[in-house]
């Protein structure tokens, strides 16, 4: 006896283990495409979150620029001005503000020192302390009357004016030309004084 074979294609076993392994391939393809995409989507937040933290950082820790541009101005803070050293005035000159002068006559007055001529033991009978003031400086809001002997070389927020060192009382061979270039350095740099925005 010969067995007959069946023409009528597949039997309804195969078929459905063909429909469960499709499926299976489809069901565990889109689980790969979704981890996938759910990848790119937190990437994609991080790189935008890590982007605005340091764009935050950048703003944060952005410091003021330098009014002193590394040492060419010296800047007098209390005034919001500033004026270019000569390459021989800098990190030679210092100001400090005279609360004797501001308390007394309601005059806001900066006092120059240089570290140069202090340590050529320039003497001045008037200076009470040291560093010895070389020079210094005013700053009125009205405008002086026609009987001031100092003439304002600047208008910004105020007059400005300035005056060189009396320090001559005791001046040797050594330290008088080393004031007279500092004077003169001095004078012609505080010609160019000028404001700058505090702010930045």
């Amino acid at each position: 006896m010969t067995k007959k074979l069946s023409t009528n294609g597949f039997s309804v076993v195969e078929v459905v283990v063909v429909l469960f392994v499709v499926a299976a391939l489809g069901v565990g393809g889109f689980f790969v495409w979704q981890k996938t995409h759910d990848k790119n989507k937190t990437s994609d937040t991080k790189t935008q979150t890590t982007d605005q933290k340091t764009d935050t950082n950048t703003d944060e820790n952005t410091e003021p620029a330098d009014p002193s541009e590394g040492g060419k101005y010296l800047v007098i803070k209390e005034w919001g001005v500033r004026f270019p050293l000569p390459e021989q005035l800098r990190g030679d000159v210092d100001y400090s503000l005279n609360e004797k002068v501001l308390d007394e006559f309601g005059i806001e007055r900066m006092d120059f020192t240089s570290k140069s001529l202090t340590s050529s033991a320039l003497k001045c009978d008037y200076v009470d302390s040291d560093p010895k003031v070389v020079a210094y400086m005013l700053r009125q809001e009205n405008q002086p009357g026609e009987d001031n002997t100092l003439q304002p070389f600047k208008h910004l927020d105020g007059y400005y004016y300035t005056t060189g060192s009396q320090c001559t009382d005791y001046l040797t061979d050594e330290t008088q030309p080393l004031l007279n270039n500092f004077t003169s350095s001095f004078n012609q740099a505080v010609k160019s004084l000028e404001a700058y925005d505090a702010k930045n």
